[in-house]
């Protein structure tokens, strides 16, 4: 067992500083890098890319233990230059290092999300085995719905390890966006008290509410993300420093998140918000010149909509107005309208699984559906995640607020980009309202940003520093011991998802077999649906 573990967390590690190394290099070649730029950032740069590299290869290659061990290594070798050229880089390490392993204990889980076996295990498992193929959303209704994250994950097919940390991206997301957040409370040494706060509840919000793994899936990973994307686009309305090298993390960030899920699209409406402030600034040639920046993120787009085309047919599935139906491993036009409709039946409390509503058409439309989603989603998921955003905010204002104040200017951006993320909200809420699909970074913003403007008003003395170092171990301790009573119960299951070889996640009914299936044909190397 011990043996397990110490092979688990090297390749775990082997995988987070290769991601740093692929950071640095596009931080590099995209004019991005500066001093006070955090290492959690440059992390998340590097899963953009990883993920850029896997669209890639994928197109001619499958992703096999050589294919992979070559990815890793480069990244590896990009951090090592960092580490022989830069001095400080040894601090980061260190800092990278401990703040990994304070949540490392997340990896550890039997089971992973309930979508795992259903479909994103045999997803990614198929692209280590399998170059491009068309009209995989024939096989498995999933497989139309894929994730840039699965790309991510099937780097992470390796010797030895195999496939036991296709679960991982999500808690190296979590852990770079974690460095980011610690680093805006403590080590940034020009920081406005706003950033400051808002960084630091959010730190806690994401660590309470996002402790287990396993709940994960593709949805909180991205919501992550957009915690990141917001904390950025206020810190830039604030601080002018470095402004056009934020402004293009946030590119790179906005256009990676909106591939992780099809909801997440909406956060490209930030896009023409960066564009005005941009042209405001008479900035926007200035930003268009980067040839690099705009060549991968186009790219990385073109490449992400071909994904989807080859999948299904549909630029984003399940929409039907993007559906190119004439093709021959296209979905039938039945399926996608059916399945769209089961997502919104599903996110407004129409279907569990264990009952569904009848007539569901009607359900669906002029919110029909509101008192049945009060009853049985709001009184559980949502008044639980309100209970905990109410609790953080109260222990915020006991904690930071104080007798000294200074004074505080917000623009009139402010005010606009809040008002943007209440129109999210709205759309979130009268589309999909699940706080998985998009709802919870959206329904914390809404209460946290105002808590922020209203604390960043007092001056943050050194004994609130000393606070928020204690709330933060709290957080962390929380962290551990909430996850130590997991694994604690999950040896002691008796199901199909008890621990069978601790701390690898039980495989049971996961493995993939490279099956022949029905209407499936090879031409020129690539292997298609056709729609008999």
């Amino acid at each position: 067992m011990f043996y397990n573990i110490l092979i688990l967390v090297f390749f775990y590690f082997l995988i987070l500083f290769s991601a740093i190394g692929y950071g640095i290099f596009l931080s590099k070649i995209s004019n991005i890098f500066f001093n006070d730029l955090s290492y959690g950032l440059i992390g998340l740069l590097g899963l953009f890319l990883l993920t850029l590299i896997s669209y890639i290869t994928n197109l001619f290659f499958p992703h096999n233990v050589i294919h992979n061990i070559i990815i890793i290594i480069v990244g590896l070798f990009f951090t090592f230059l960092n580490f022989l050229y830069a001095h400080s880089f040894v601090k980061e390490i260190k800092k990278i290092f401990i703040i990994s392993l304070f949540f490392l204990v997340a990896i550890f889980l039997s089971k992973n999300n309930e979508d795992f076996p259903y479909y994103h295990f045999s997803y990614i498992a198929n692209l280590t085995i399998n170059k491009l193929e068309f009209g995989l959303a024939h096989l498995n209704t999933g497989f139309g719905t894929s994730s840039s994250i699965f790309y991510l994950n099937s780097l992470f097919y390796l010797p030895v390890i195999k496939y036991y940390l296709f679960h991982s991206s999500g808690l190296i997301i979590l852990t770079f966006a974690n460095i980011f957040l610690i680093d805006n409370c403590f080590l940034k040494k020009k920081n406005n008290n706003f950033i400051y706060v808002l960084s630091l509840i959010s730190f806690v919000f994401i660590n309470i509410i996002f402790s287990r793994l396993a709940e994960y899936g593709t949805d909180r990973a991205g919501q992550i993300i957009v915690f990141i994307i917001f904390i950025i686009l206020f810190d830039i309305i604030k601080n002018k420093l470095f402004f056009l090298k934020k402004i293009k993390l946030l590119f790179f960030l906005i256009f990676y998140v909106a591939s992780i899920k099809s909801y997440f699209i909406v956060y490209f409406s930030l896009i023409p918000i960066i564009i005005f402030v941009l042209l405001k600034k008479n900035l926007l040639k200035k930003i268009f010149k980067n040839y690099i920046l705009f060549s991968l993120l186009i790219i990385f787009q073109l490449l992400y909509v071909f994904k989807n085309i080859a999948n299904t047919g549909c630029i984003i599935y399940p929409l039907s107005f993007t559906c190119f139906y004439n093709l021959p491993w296209s979905v039938e036009p039945h399926v996608v309208n059916d399945l769209n409709h089961w997502f919104e039946l599903w996110s407004k409390a129409g279907a569990t699984p264990t009952y569904i509503v009848s007539n569901s058409h009607e359900y669906v439309k002029n919110f029909n559906w509101i008192s049945n989603w009060i009853k049985n989603y709001f009184f559980t998921k949502g008044s639980d995640t309100l209970g905990a955003i109410f609790l953080i905010i109260i222990v915020f204002l006991i904690t930071f607020r104080s007798r000294i104040k200074k004074k505080v200017d917000f623009s009139g951006y402010y005010l606009s980009l809040y008002s943007g993320i209440i129109i999210l909200l709205l759309i979130w809420f009268n589309k999909h309202p699940d706080l998985r699909y998009g709802g919870y970074t959206l329904v914390a913003l809404i209460f946290f940003i105002p808590t922020s403007f209203y604390l960043s008003q007092f001056s943050v003395t050194s004994s609130k520093k000393r606070t928020a170092l204690i709330i933060v171990t709290i957080v962390i301790i929380s962290f551990n011991i909430r996850n130590y009573i997991r694994i604690y119960s999950e040896l002691s299951r008796t199901d199909d998802y008890k621990f069978i070889n601790f701390p690898f996640f039980n495989d049971h009914n996961l493995l993939l077999k490279n099956e022949t299936y029905p209407n499936f044909v090879k031409k020129n190397g690539y292997t298609f649906y056709l729609n008999k």
